[in-house]
């Protein structure tokens, strides 16, 4: 992984600079636009129903708002297997999918597509920047608390 493009293929697939990308996640789908500073289609499939999902993404922001994204590990345990946070990391149509693919499962917590565009562009838009560092866990924290990512789920320690 190369966060947040992937080198193999998996459930989210990017357009973006006339050529296609892989991400790891929903949430890396849009990191893709924002480091590449372009606008692009996001194509995927909803993981309760199998129904293709696909959006646009134009500065910043995307353009189907109904969508939601529902991340099922907590930020404190997002790298104890990395693999796996990143497949729990999707899109949905609604509510009722993202209860659906839950099933028994404990529950996640489900934001607004909206709000995952605009966490992506700040996450990841120095990404490629010949002088990039990765964040310390601390601004990654100040990250999801100045957009409005609190309580227990979204603390990193």
């Amino acid at each position: 992984m190369a966060n947040p493009f992937s080198a193999i293929p998996s459930a989210y697939r990017v357009q973006a600079q006339e050529r296609w990308w892989y991400a790891n996640c929903a949430w890396d789908a849009f990191g893709i636009c924002a480091a590449l500073k372009t606008d692009g289609r996001i194509e995927s499939s909803c993981p309760d129903c199998g129904h293709p999902i696909s959006v646009r993404v134009r500065n910043h922001a995307p353009d189907d708002k109904t969508l939601l994204f529902h991340c099922l590990v907590p930020a404190s345990r997002w790298w104890d297997d990395i693999v796996y946070t990143c497949t729990t990391m999707n899109l949905f149509r609604s509510e009722a999918h993202v209860d659906g693919w839950h099933g028994s499962r404990q529950r996640g917590e489900t934001t607004t597509v909206s709000k995952l565009a605009e966490l992506a562009e700040v996450w990841w838009h120095d990404r490629l920047d010949p002088e990039w560092q990765p964040h310390s866990r601390e601004q990654n924290q100040a990250i999801l608390d100045r957009l409005g990512l609190v309580g227990v789920f979204w603390q990193l320690a």
